[in-house]
């Protein structure tokens, strides 16, 4: 059998082994999406050593399961890479959006001039160079082929390891060594990242994983402890979210509750055939509605409590209406004139800042600056153009497919729908008013969910396939 289609075995164990370290390297480096963050510098490299075991243990067959993501995330790095090939100068000046650089190159003489669809090189050539790290994570999940329980295990991993943090932080107070990065939101529980809206978003996301940890039908009987340690790292996450003062991660995490409350009652709803339930458990699974009801109804009199001791900085700025007079909606015109010049073929990746220099006015000029759009979609538009745009879209539709695929053939699969359709949600809501898909750490869980999902497609159709013979 040729070498490069060989299935090589890989324990569990040693694929854990392999992602928990690569989990910890972006956990400890990749919290920030600024192109200039020291730690980038370390991350890249360290990231790219990890191609070595996925290439060695890659295969044909391990590749098949996951070919929708691979394709993708090809498509926006060879994508990347065409916005950095210099074109002719009556090309690239026939670019939309071009004509004033049109103009500066006839006063100074250099008409002749190549230049690729980049307005920024540099920082395409960054953006690019920052690939290696999902294109890292998504080889490595592929090629180890751990459980999708084991990817997920490791992300609420790394949640624990951001709220834990966060809270230290805000304890030890704004001038403490627990912040790692330069540019960061000091006093507020960042955890892990250097941005607290991207910190609570992530712990959001972090309350259903759990919650789908907990809620997942089982084969086999497992230790109490697990579930015990799972409602403990799913209440540690929580706090973190609540004090976070992230008026969209508290809107998101609110999300996540109600997503955890509809798993129990699908979990509940449905008692294991040949278990006796002790009386509390039976009493349980006979009203669940009233159990979902009773725990949303705990959860918002925790909020009102919380708020009433001004314990929940995120809903305390919600309320204020100078909350509302933010950066983000005065900008908004801007990022649709922006989106309506270089809707075509964009200013290449990373580009953002530079000509949002050009077409800010000056009644917005202050000492604040904008290094992204806190608007990843328009950011997406303005910076990709049409290819980005579709490359996105079709990602949307392998994600309605695959979450529908689920539900046609195996209805007891209803859970998993919820929960890819929550986390779904979660992203795509908060890249409207933030970028937290821009930060390497978010990359990769996005990446590892992906194929998460494509595993549960490929599971869920095998067992679908062997329940109709």
């Amino acid at each position: 059998m040729d070498a490069a289609v060989q299935s090589k075995p890989v324990g569990n164990v040693q694929a854990l082994i392999w992602l928990s370290l690569f989990a910890a390297l972006v956990a400890l480096l990749g919290g920030s999406a600024r192109f200039d963050a020291v730690q980038i510098a370390a991350l890249r490299p360290l990231a790219a050593l990890f191609l070595i075991p996925a290439f060695y243990y890659l295969s044909r067959d391990s590749a098949k399961d996951a070919k929708v993501p691979l394709l993708l995330l090809a498509a926006i790095t060879v994508w990347t890479a065409i916005q950095l090939i210099p074109l002719p100068p009556a090309l690239w000046h026939a670019l939309p959006g071009r004509g004033l650089l049109a103009e500066l190159d006839a006063m100074h003489g250099l008409e002749g001039t190549w230049r690729p669809i980049a307005w920024v090189p540099m920082r395409g050539w960054n953006a690019l160079m920052a690939l290696v790290i999902p294109i890292a994570a998504a080889l490595l999940v592929i090629a180890l082929r751990p459980s999708g329980q084991s990817v997920l295990l490791i992300i609420a991993a790394m949640g624990c390891a951001d709220a834990a943090l966060g809270l230290l932080q805000i304890t030890a107070g704004a001038g403490s060594p627990l912040y790692t990065y330069t540019h960061t939101n000091g006093g507020a529980p960042v955890g892990i990242f250097a941005n607290e809206n991207h910190s609570a978003v992530f712990s959001a996301m972090v309350l259903v994983v759990i919650a789908r940890l907990g809620f997942s039908p089982r084969k086999r009987r497992v230790n109490p402890v697990y579930f015990i340690a799972l409602a403990a790292a799913y209440i540690l996450v929580l706090i973190s979210l609540l004090v976070s003062g992230s008026r969209a991660g508290l809107g998101i995490g609110l999300v996540g509750v109600i997503a955890t409350a509809v798993l129990a009652y699908l979990w509940l709803a449905k008692p294991k055939p040949g278990i006796s339930a002790p009386k509390p458990m039976a009493l349980m699974m006979q009203r669940p509605r009233t159990v979902m009801l009773a725990g949303l109804g705990a959860f918002l009199a925790l909020l009102f409590a919380l708020f009433q001791f001004e314990r929940v900085p995120g809903l305390i700025d919600a309320m204020d209406q100078s909350a509302f007079e933010d950066l983000r909606w005065r900008i908004l015109p801007i990022l649709q004139e922006m989106m309506a010049a270089y809707w075509v073929f964009g200013i290449g990746f990373g580009s953002f800042d530079a000509v949002y220099m050009i077409e800010e006015p000056t009644e917005l000029l202050n000492s604040a600056y904008l290094n992204q759009a806190h608007n990843d979609w328009a950011q997406i538009v303005i910076e990709g153009g049409i290819p980005a745009v579709l490359i996105v879209i079709a990602l949307g539709v392998w994600t309605y497919l695959a979450v529908r695929s689920l539900y046609a053939q195996n209805f007891a699969a209803l859970g998993r729908c919820v929960f890819w359709v929550t986390i779904a949600a979660m992203l795509t809501v908060a890249s409207l008013f933030d970028y937290p898909l821009r930060t390497p750490i978010i990359q990769t869980i996005g990446v590892w969910l992906a194929l998460v999902l494509a595993f549960d497609v490929r599971d869920n159709t095998a067992k679908a396939a062997k329940e109709m013979k």
